[in-house]
């Protein structure tokens, strides 16, 4: 199923979302289970990743979620729920403070979360490396994420516009290809 194309990609979101797989992404952020790695040690800096042109993720089709791994300014490796929900690619303050990015003087952006209407710092990113593919300049807001939930943000439409997404139930792959 492709699900985001440059003339088709609100429509094809829509029916991702009345199909229940946004629904999924947010019901796996407010039932945060315990499947997913423990993220309570310390973050990896510095990582290297190898680039390339096209993402292959392997999800697990009996998971709540589909989760993957990004790096953040090239620096700090995150799990990321893939939310078709989230208007932005968010990341955990944690996350934030580990880069050193400072929060004080960022502009506010209102999102609306299960628990109602909040305002959060909008910041922007150098790099995100998704699973290879470098994404440069990416808009990003900071969230409180529960400690020890498995996840450090979410993969929103800021990100996921970037990409023609595939996602393959029968391989149990999701498939990333820069737009």
């Amino acid at each position: 199923m492709h699900l985001l194309g440059q003339q088709s990609g609100m429509r094809s979101l829509k029916r991702v979302m009345r199909s229940g797989l946004g629904l999924l992404s947010v019901l796996a952020l407010v039932v945060t289970g315990t499947a997913w790695a423990d993220l309570t040690e310390a973050p990896r800096l510095d990582v290297a990743v190898p680039q390339t042109q096209v993402a292959t993720i392997q999800f697990n089709s009996s998971s709540k979620a589909m989760l993957v791994n990004a790096v953040l300014n090239a620096k700090l490796e995150q799990t990321f729920i893939f939310d078709t929900g989230a208007t932005y690619t968010a990341i955990s303050r944690k996350a934030a403070q580990a880069l050193g990015l400072d929060l004080t003087h960022t502009d506010l952006v209102t999102i609306t979360t299960a628990n109602g209407r909040i305002a959060v710092p909008k910041i922007r990113l150098k790099t995100l490396n998704v699973n290879g593919v470098l994404l440069q300049d990416v808009d990003v807001t900071v969230l409180d994420f529960p400690e020890g939930s498995g996840y450090g943000g979410l993969l929103g439409l800021s990100v996921i516009r970037r990409f023609h997404v595939t996602i393959d139930p029968q391989a149990n792959t999701l498939v990333l290809k820069p737009v």
